[in-house]
């Protein structure tokens, strides 16, 4: 068999399985499906195989690469063999392997209601939902990280490592809120990644959040901020009608001196409010890489566990084939030029790092990282490595360690070191999979991960041969202990610290496009924390213990999918007595996505974490209601583009409501110009918190026994104009530089030519490269492509249509293309045994080549099963039907048949097979 195949999703792979006897004995061989790792097959083998002395056979073996057959992006196939030694004790090999790639895969997905949020005037609060969605076909496990959030500010939501399972989707609600008295500090950008537990980032997005004295946009449909390559943009906008501002972008990658690249973004901002006019600079730079050596000048990210996000310069080298030196200097600013009066000062970095990549996708890095904050008074010193081994083809290990120093020069406070370590180990076969994840830092760890220890081991076990039923068990757990050195010109930060614990079980089922799983767990948590704010005692100490179930279920088919989850608790332990134990809890998450229209909402009533409880205040209810449609058209060509959403918030526990209307538009013209219009109306209807003071006799007020009370029905509203014009320039690298049309019509007749009373087919899903296109009313798709390159388009067979034959293109240059379709039909047939006396045993009728032939002399082939049974997925039209026997040893008695497709029910087609191994001669004398 070939080692290893690539393949598409939704396509069918085919390998071979070569089979020899080199003893001097007969051997019959047995298909051993309990230790055979083969999915559910178009093409198995039979049960059993018999070899002559000295006889080869080849057998196929062919697949549909879809989400019941591909679990992970590089899978092994194992097929095992056994039988009776041979008389002569020759050895026989137990198994054979081979692995597919799968080259299209698509993973995780961060997604935001709203790209830019502000923060409210009244509570300095807003509230973020975050979707998660694994459009891949093998399960993803990760964990969010935030980074970019400023002193004062305090991010809480579900940050805990999660699994999402292929086709499932999660949306998790998260709330943005200053500190009581904390003095707001610049808009800022906050960072989302999601990384698995080798540090691997599987996806980023990224969230601005603003003052609502800023005039920025709100949009949620943005086209223009997609950054396509090499483009320029400028945006006009208006909120409340007192606010204007101008956007400038402008971004793109070029070819410079043949091999080197410059890749180049601009951001830039000015807005006007009352009296004042500002300009902001922000997320812009230079790139300039050759193939040896690179410099960037702008804002610096880094994937690091430390702040590093800011405006500076990174320099790198290429020290070896797969090695990369890379020297940094930045300031922890995320704004390159603040037109504020106040422009607090970032911490200012310096690092290095060496970086390996060996065979087999092995990371081996060091890197050293210096800060120096002149606001907070902070220094700290960072060193790390990580190093990442293959034990075997079937188990990694990645193991990871740093250690730092921090002080506050100012105040001239003892040095506090800092260490940390992590491992993850992971062990992959056919039937189980088992994996674990440990990480631990010291409180004062100068790192993202302060004061922190993780550990979580799963256990996946397979309970059928094709995995579409199995057995999970898994336990975590979460101790959060940080401790912070004084700093200058910030509040204190409160004293936090909580754990997790889970412990559960879970079974995971699917059947075709359906898939649903049910998970018992229990978990404990503790919370101590000392606050500031009204809703927080000085003083915290909690606990909390619940008995839980997970369902998740989901329906993925086409462009259709549905997906729910629900996860109901019992919860008879609860120290902090609000609400007071036992009580049940309740979130659910759900989404209804298709071409057209789509749905999402989210449901939350009762704490579900003890973190949940300190937004509640003295409140006894805890709910959370999110939900909206939405919708999206295009027309003329995809020029046109409508999208229209709606969406309600609910938070119980300030009693917020929140209704948003959002409105896009945008039209492609020609050059390559294109024009935007948005609109978003937002009302918030909120209660006010006031905070008096009873009198505790005469003239002295009662400190200790604050009273809370409400300003009803408080409604604020926001009223977002935007108006764009883009134009796209010059040609970058990986980006479009030709146009590919494809118009697909009926092909009644089969003769490949279109004819004038043959139709367009509308409706039709048109793929390259991964990227999908539907076909508009006159059959036409179009799609951008890159020069000189060979590029195969393929239909998803939806409604019965059909290529005639592949379509590849090599686009020297614009093309326009006229690509029949037919409808298909099932062939069905069987190959029948003729009874043959002189022949003691069965023959093999797998593997056994079908030819059809149509008028054109087009030929298709299929093969047949281990019981003889073929089928054809045909074009209508007349064929002839036969199986070639040349050099083989049978016959087949009618040799051809002719069958005509015309969409009606044919009988099965039937031929008859004579074995000719033992073939007797007779001779008279």
């Amino acid at each position: 068999m070939r080692d290893t195949i690539s393949i598409q999703s939704e396509q069918t792979f085919m390998n071979f399985l070569n089979v020899s006897n080199e003893s001097s004995q007969r051997t019959v061989l047995y298909y051993d499906r309990s230790n055979s790792n083969l999915p559910k097959a178009l093409i198995g083998l039979p049960d059993s195989i018999v070899l002559q002395a000295g006889e080869a056979k080849k057998y196929p073996l062919k697949f549909l690469a879809n989400r019941q057959t591909i679990r992970r992006n590089l899978q092994s196939f194992m097929v095992s063999l056994n039988g009776v030694r041979s008389p002569d004790k020759s050895v026989m090999q137990s198994a054979a392997s081979f692995y597919t790639q799968l080259m299209d895969a698509e993973g995780l997905s961060i997604g935001l209601e709203q790209d830019e949020v502000y923060l409210s005037q009244l509570n300095d609060r807003a509230q973020v939902m975050v979707r998660l969605v694994n459009h891949g076909y093998v399960p993803l496990t990760f964990t969010l990280n935030l980074s970019g959030v400023p002193d004062g500010l305090e991010f809480t939501g579900q940050t805990m490592r999660m699994t999402l399972e292929p086709g499932e989707q999660q949306m998790l609600p998260f709330e943005a809120a200053y500190r009581t008295n904390f003095k707001r500090s610049e808009d800022f950008i906050v960072t989302i990644k999601a990384m698995d537990d080798l540090g691997n980032q599987l996806a980023v997005k990224t969230l601005k959040v603003f003052s609502i004295t800023s005039s920025r946009n709100l949009g949620q449909f943005s086209t223009l901020l997609s950054n396509p390559p090499n483009s320029i943009s400028l945006l006009y906008g208006n909120l409340n009608g007192s606010s204007d501002y101008f956007q400038l972008r402008t971004n793109g990658k070029t070819v410079v001196n043949g091999s080197s690249t410059l890749e180049y973004r601009l951001n830039m901002d000015r807005y006007s409010q009352q009296d004042s006019k500002i300009l902001n600079v922000y997320d812009s730079y230079l790139d300039y890489q050759t193939k040896t050596w690179g410099i960037k000048v702008g804002s610096i990210y880094e994937s690091s566990d430390f702040q590093l996000f800011g405006r500076g310069l990174k320099a790198n080298i290429q020290v070896a084939k797969s090695a990369v030196l890379s020297a940094m200097a930045l300031e922890n600013n995320y704004l390159l030029f603040n037109g504020n009066s106040f422009n607090r000062q970032g911490a200012r970095i310096i690092g290095a790092d060496y970086q390996e990549n060996s065979a087999g996708n092995n990371l081996r890095k060091i890197s050293y990282i210096y800060s120096n904050d002149r606001y907070t008074g902070l220094n700290a010193h960072q060193i790390g490595m990580r190093s990442d081994f293959i034990i075997s083809a079937q188990e990694k290990l990645a193991l990871q360690a740093a250690y730092t120093i921090e002080q506050n020069f100012i105040r001239n406070t003892k040095a506090q070191q800092g260490a940390s370590g992590g491992i993850n180990y992971q062990r992959q076969t056919d039937d189980i999979n088992i994996s674990f994840n440990s990480y631990y830092s010291t409180p004062y760890f100068t790192g993202l991960q302060r004061g922190l220890f993780f550990g979580d081991l799963r256990t996946d076990w397979k309970l059928d041969r094709d995995g579409y039923k199995s057995l999970y068990a898994f336990g975590n757990a979460m101790i959060n202990r940080p401790k912070f050195q004084p700093q200058e010109g910030t509040l204190m930060f409160r004293d936090f610290k909580n754990a997790i614990y889970n412990y559960g079980l879970g079974y995971q089922l699917r059947k075709g496009s359906f898939h649903t799983n049910f998970s018992p767990y229990l978990m404990r948590q503790s919370l101590q924390t000392s606050g500031y704010e009204y809703k927080n005692p000085e003083n915290t100490d909690w606990d909390a213990s619940s008995i839980r179930m997970k369902v998740l279920t989901g329906y993925t088919r086409g462009l259709y999918n549905v997906s729910a989850n629900f996860d109901y608790g019992y919860t008879y332990l609860n120290t902090s007595g609000n609400p007071m134990a036992p009580f049940h809890s309740l979130k659910i998450n759900a989404s209804y996505t298709m071409p057209l229209l789509g749905f999402t909402g989210t449901m939350q009533i009762n704490p579900y974490y003890l973190t949940d409880v300190l937004n509640i205040g003295n409140q006894t209810k805890y709910r959370m209601y999110n939900f909206g449609p939405n919708a999206r058209i295009y027309g003329w060509k995809q020029k046109l583009e409508l999208a229209l959403s709606a969406l309600y918030n609910y938070y119980g526990y300030t009693h917020n409501n929140n209704y948003t209307i959002n409105a896009f538009a945008k039209y492609e013209f020609r050059n390559n110009w294109i024009i935007t219009a948005e609109m978003q109306y937002a009302v918030n209807r909120q209660r006010i918190f006031r905070q008096e003071y009873a009198s505790a006799g005469g003239e002295r007020v009662d400190l200790e026994n604050p009273v809370e009370n409400y300003v009803h029905n408080f409604n604020v509203d926001y009223r977002q104009l935007r108006f764009g014009v883009q134009k796209k320039f010059g040609q970058s690298i990986n980006t479009a530089s030709r146009k590919l049309k494809l118009n697909y019509f009926e092909d009644h007749n089969g003769n490949g030519t279109k004819e004038d009373d043959e139709p367009y087919v509308s409706g039709l899903i048109v793929k390259i490269n991964g990227q999908s296109a539907q076909t508009d009313r006159k059959g036409h798709v179009e799609f951008g492509v890159e020069e000189k390159q060979r590029y195969v388009v393929r239909v998803n067979n939806t409604k019965g249509w059909s290529l005639q034959e592949p379509t590849i293109v090599f686009t020297d240059k614009n093309k326009s293309l006229q690509i029949p379709l037919v409808k298909t039909q099932a062939l069905q047939g069987k190959v029948i045994v003729k009874k043959n006396k002189y022949v003691d045993n069965s023959p093999v009728l797998a593997g056994i080549k079908v030819s059809a032939t149509d008028p054109f002399g087009r030929v298709h082939q299929t093969y047949t099963d281990e019981l003889g049974n073929f089928i054809f997925y045909l074009p209508r039209n007349k064929y002839m039907v036969f199986i070639e026997t040349k050099g083989l040893p049978f016959s087949i008695d009618n040799g051809a048949e002719e069958v005509t497709l015309k969409g009606t029910p044919l009988d099965i087609l039937t031929f008859i097979y004579t074995d000719e191994r033992r073939k007797v001669g007779v001779t008279h004398f």
